[in-house]
């Protein structure tokens, strides 16, 4: 072989290797950039959307076990008290697998958060009277909730719902061009195929934001709805059904923002279908707004004014309502929710 086919056969290889360096750099560059992902991410253990997951995360000490099947949750419902290695928080830990046994879920607190909890922004919450007010609020509203509710969140592969409370989770897993930061953030833990909520301590003790987390509960709720619409014919609920309670021409602008402001501009008028701008980014948190505001409203702590919201929101906030008694097995519900006895004040119909 002469000299300069020799030459030109290392060039390309050279070439060759460079082209696949610099393809290789960009496929990382794209892993590591910040992805918008608003409050909700239905990604495994949390991962951006652009980062494919490397492996399940390590188990690790003082996680809930799996249930025995898809259908039991007898094991949540009986607890035991998983201890940290924070003394002070001794009483805390007790009440967290109390509360957690009483509704079917289970509640981290501190030193027992996963990592990679942690890994996304987050810290653990230690101090024992922030712990325990921030306790006393995660009762007050899951007291809300009908018998058995969260026992039928198991479904489709799921073996239940965890609570992470931690001190601070200013980009959790994810930015919104619509503030600083997202403090609520929940999802679907893959490695364990749990439903997980995990919210921010001091949040829960903000009057404003009690709606914060019933409306990440409304979240998983969703993933309901559409699961029992897919797979049982007959069903009320369809992103169908409820498409054509908005609007004639609108389409959800999937968390545009510039878009979104648009929309507003030139029909202000769609504003009476949503309990505000931000409900109108996509279906999701359209239904998880509507239960955030209603659920506060049925706690006391916003007016139950029926003025606050116009005749097309309320509407659908009804078939929302509908929806839930058709998904879930409702023998031991109430006969009316207080959700249900919120909404009839605001339809003008109760006291």
């Amino acid at each position: 072989m002469s000299y300069k086919r020799i030459v030109s056969l290392i060039a390309a290889l050279l070439l060759l290797i460079l082209l696949a360096a610099c393809k290789g750099s960009e496929g990382g560059n794209a892993a590591n950039s910040p992805v918008p992902s608003g409050a909700w991410t239905e990604k495994p253990t949390a991962v951006p959307e652009t980062q494919a997951p490397t492996a399940a995360p390590t188990p690790e000490p003082n996680m809930a076990p799996h249930s025995v099947s898809l259908n039991d949750n007898s094991a949540a419902h009986s607890q035991e008290v998983r201890y940290g290695g924070i003394e002070e928080l001794r009483e805390q830990y007790e009440r967290a697998a109390e509360i957690g046994s009483r509704h079917g879920i289970y509640i981290y607190i501190a030193d027992l958060v996963p990592n990679w909890i942690l890994a996304h922004g987050n810290e653990t919450q230690c101090d024992p009277a922030l712990v325990k007010r921030s306790l006393d609020q995660v009762e007050r509203i899951l007291g809300y909730y009908p018998e058995g509710y969260f026992d039928q969140l198991l479904f489709d592969e799921f073996y239940g719902l965890d609570l992470y409370l931690v001190a601070y989770s200013s980009v959790a897993m994810g930015y919104t061009s619509f503030g600083p930061e997202v403090d609520p953030v929940g999802g679907m833990d893959m490695s364990r195929m749990r439903h997980f909520v995990c919210i921010d301590c001091e949040d829960l003790l903000i009057d404003t934001l009690s709606n914060t987390l019933p409306h990440e509960l409304a979240h998983v709720t969703d993933r309901r709805l559409q699961y029992v619409s897919e797979h049982e014919e007959g069903r009320l609920f369809s992103e169908e059904a409820w498409n054509a309670l908005n609007p004639e021409g609108f389409v959800y602008p999937y968390d545009d923002e510039e878009l979104t402001n648009e929309i507003i501009e030139q029909h202000v008028e769609y504003l009476e279908y949503f309990s505000n701008s931000y409900a109108m980014q996509n279906p999701l948190e359209d239904r998880a707004n509507l239960m955030g505001y209603l659920s506060r409203a049925a706690m006391g702590d916003s007016e139950l004014d029926p003025d606050r919201y116009f005749e097309p929101c309320l509407i659908k906030t009804e078939f929302y309502l509908r929806c839930l008694r058709d998904a879930f097995d409702t023998s031991s519900w109430p006969e009316k929710t207080v959700w249900e006895q919120a909404l009839e004040v605001l339809m003008g119909g109760g006291n």
